[in-house]
């Protein structure tokens, strides 16, 4: 029985050493053409294009202009009015969403003005709040002070900082 199970043993690994030394000469097999799967990743390719334009657009026509074009059915406008419509659209949604951001930060600004230490150096425009004085000679105005600073957004996202900000 052990004999037995030795060369079985033998076998397979004989077998699996000329598999594995055959792989390495053979050029790699490439896998078949999967036009569903490509198709699919295609789809993705095109909504993520179509979300990079801030315009809600309705999938199913979206879906149906498709099916359309790929059976030779006219568009319903020509490529420069769907261009035109789209940009009008996209401006649309620009000012509607910048009213609302200027909307935001005015509200902040008013809210935050009223916070101990808070100076506007504009007001209703900019504002800033020292941490930290610093120690030292004071800055001569024809020389450039090291400054550590925090930018945030209203939901506070830093969207810029010194290098070296102090923890």
């Amino acid at each position: 029985m052990k004999k037995k199970l030795l060369i079985a043993t033998s076998s397979l690994l004989v077998g699996a050493t000329c598999l594995m030394h055959a792989d390495t000469q053979q050029e790699p097999q490439k896998e078949p053409i999967n036009i569903s799967k490509i198709s699919e990743a295609f789809g993705h390719l095109i909504s993520k294009n179509i979300q990079t334009t801030g315009v809600k657009f309705d999938i199913a026509q979206v879906i149906k202009g498709l099916e359309d074009a790929s059976s030779g059915k006219e568009a319903p406008m020509s490529e420069m009015e769907c261009i035109q419509a789209i940009t009008a659209v996209q401006e649309a949604v620009f000012q509607e969403q910048s009213t609302e951001n200027l909307k935001k930060a005015q509200e902040f600004l008013t809210a935050n003005s009223s916070q101990k230490d808070v100076v506007s150096l504009e007001e209703g425009k900019v504002q800033y709040k020292v941490d930290q004085e610093g120690t030292g000679v004071a800055v001569e105005t024809h020389f450039s002070p090291l400054i550590h600073y925090t930018g945030k957004l209203l939901d506070g996202t830093v969207f810029g900082a010194s290098n070296d900000v102090i923890g």
